[in-house]
């Protein structure tokens, strides 16, 4: 085997399988892979780079600017490997040269030899091929849907609060998080679909497959026959990467989908005012809070109340600064409100909002009766207290502190 290419593409592309195959909170220290295998094809000129650990693993093909001279595949270890290319000059090219037992990376005057693995040895990573039941997503679909439907979940430690419940059949896919009272529901279209699933998939190891995924691309998802695994297929011009990651389908159940699906599309029925109000000058106030605490020596804002009238909303964080701000409505159908929220769930809320729509609707739930405890997040924009929710495509719920 034989390949030359700039030192950027090299390192990028090892930088890449380190995401890929990162551990579950890991940040992508590739100190977690033992090897990597180098596969290398002359007549398509074209270099893969393939890796895994306990959760995931990909192949990347490098494209830009590699030249293969001489097929092969070669395994190495993945941390020299990682070193020894890191250490040659930013721009210069590099060139992997293997023979049977040892791969020669060489820049300049700079040489340095490699032994290799038994490329069929036990420590071989396996890519898998993909699995049954499968979903074509364009990319911006299939992230939008992890956006919206994770967001709001923080890290807990439970495995229903650490995982995306992700279903899709037909032309919708669903993708879901909860913890406690909190939920996000957030459905988005399929290209095309064979099959359907219903599987939990590890929040943190997908979040990392989410932040490499490119605009254009698009993403094919499909699970392994033994349920363990969702196999992820993400495609770009002349680039393929694989990426499987594991699931936990004993814990399907207890998500309870179908009670949260119930449960929350009545709350949202039943809700006693609706209001729409721009999402940037929302957002814009709630960085204002933030800013205004730190600036007054608070680390944190622990709560925020947020009071509707027809005039607009009334924000106000209870500091030492003593901040409140209006931001002005679109409209409001129904009762006035003042509720009070703690402020990571109140902003991870907002955040989670589909990020194309520039205002946000927001209804106000009660509980109890008339008494409002809480809000939810509306992705309709034709949606009315008393509004069938069936055919939300989104909807995410916060619960209030208390009525103020």
């Amino acid at each position: 085997m034989k390949i030359t290419a700039n030192q950027q593409v090299i390192d990028k592309s090892i930088k890449v399988v380190e995401t890929y195959a990162a551990k579950e909170g890991a940040g992508g220290s590739i100190n977690n892979l033992s090897s990597i295998l180098i596969h290398a094809d002359q007549e398509s000129n074209t270099v893969t780079l393939t890796a895994e650990n306990e959760l995931s693993a990909t192949q990347y093909f490098i494209v830009d600017g590699a030249d293969v001279e001489e097929s092969g595949t070669i395994l190495v270890p993945a941390s020299r490997l990682k070193t020894a290319v890191s250490n040659v000059p930013v721009g210069e090219d590099v060139t992997l040269e293997a023979d049977s037992k040892t791969l020669a990376i060489s820049s300049g005057r700079r040489k340095l030899s490699l032994d290799l693995l038994d490329v069929h040895s036990t420590v071989l990573p396996r890519i898998g091929e993909s699995g049954e039941n499968k979903a074509v997503f364009e990319s911006s679909e299939f992230v939008s849907g992890f956006k919206g439907g994770a967001s709001i979940a923080d890290n807990g430690s439970s495995s229903i609060s650490s995982n995306v419940y992700l279903e899709f059949e037909g032309d919708r896919a669903l993708f879901a998080t909860r913890i406690g009272a909190a939920v996000n529901l957030k459905y988005v279209s399929i290209k095309s679909s064979d099959g359907s699933v219903a599987t939990l998939v590890n929040r943190n190891a997908l979040n990392n497959a989410i932040e490499q995924i490119a605009q254009g691309e698009t993403v094919e998802i499909s699970i392994a026959d033994n349920k363990s695994a969702v196999h992820l297929v993400v495609e770009g011009e002349n680039v393929k990467r694989h990426i499987r990651l594991a699931t936990s389908a004993h814990d399907v159940k207890a998500f309870q989908i179908d009670n949260i699906r119930k449960n929350t599309f009545a709350s949202v029925e039943k809700a006693i005012s609706v209001v729409t109000v721009n999402k940037k000058d929302l957002i814009a106030t709630f960085r204002s809070a933030d800013t205004i605490a730190a600036l007054n020596g608070k680390t944190e804002v622990r709560d925020i109340k947020m009071a509707v009238a027809q005039d607009g909303i009334t924000l106000s964080v209870k500091d030492r600064a003593g901040f409140e701000d209006v931001v002005d409505i679109k409209s409001l159908v129904g009762e006035p409100a003042s509720l009070l929220f703690r402020w990571n769930q109140f902003t991870n809320l907002f955040d989670s909002y589909p990020p194309e729509r520039e205002e946000i609707i927001i209804a106000l739930i009660p509980r109890e009766g008339s008494v409002i405890r809480s809000i939810a997040l509306i992705d309709d924009e034709d949606f009315t207290p008393g509004t069938d929710s069936s055919t939300l495509t989104y909807v995410a719920m916060a619960a209030a502190t208390q009525n103020n």
